[in-house]
């Protein structure tokens, strides 16, 4: 796992924090800026919402919310649920929405080549992640969707990106795995593209090829 930056090593202040604190590596200098941002957010009795980076630190667990989004690390959940934190789910395949809909987009993310597609995120199931089991599952509060707008220009684009992911994200976030129909969900929600057309909402279809 990646910490921190190397460039750190050459910024004075840096070298210096990590004599005064005996720091050794650049990634106990970022757990221990993260450490003071939480006792930051403590100090004014709110609840701390932090990335998986934090999946190892002893922070208090009644006060901290893992949302657990690299997909490619695993361990990064089960390090979150063995450490007895609450959790939400926004892996970035399938649920960072500036990830491209579909393999034909060219213009937007891929992850290699793993993109963001309508069925991956409708058959997401945490149960059935590395890590996950009964004694553990009541620790996921939910799942969530990000979008980064670094490559997305306009509010049309925003849109674009989002819809009708987001109504697949409802379902798999809403229903439980026994309610699902994915065949069923996309008759309905054919209809729904009437009800953005009226809102002038901008959307891929993903079965209009």
């Amino acid at each position: 796992m990646s910490f921190g930056n190397d460039k750190w090593l050459a910024d004075p202040d840096v070298k210096n924090l990590m004599a005064r604190k005996q720091l050794k590596t650049v990634q106990e200098v970022e757990q221990y800026f993260m450490q003071r941002m939480a006792d930051s957010v403590y100090a004014i009795n709110a609840k701390l919402l932090a990335w998986d980076e934090v999946a190892a630190m002893n922070l208090p667990k009644n006060k901290t919310i893992v949302f657990w989004w690299r997909h490619d690390q695993p361990q990064q959940l089960q390090t979150t649920l063995n450490n007895c934190y609450q959790t939400v789910l926004c892996p970035r395949i399938p649920f960072y929405f500036d990830f491209v809909q579909d393999s034909t987009h060219t213009a937007g993310r891929k992850w290699n080549k793993a993109y963001s597609g309508l069925k991956d995120v409708y058959d997401f199931n945490a149960a059935t992640l590395p890590g996950v089991n009964k004694g553990n599952l009541q620790q996921i509060l939910g799942v969530q969707a990000n979008v980064w707008t670094e490559t997305i220009a306009d509010n049309y684009r925003l849109d674009y990106m989002l819809y009708p992911r987001i109504a697949a994200l409802a379902e798999t976030a809403w229903s439980s795995t026994e309610q699902k129909n994915y065949a069923s969900f996309v008759q309905n929600l054919k209809q729904h593209f009437l009800l953005y057309n009226n809102e002038r909402i901008n959307y891929f279809n993903p079965f209009k090829k």
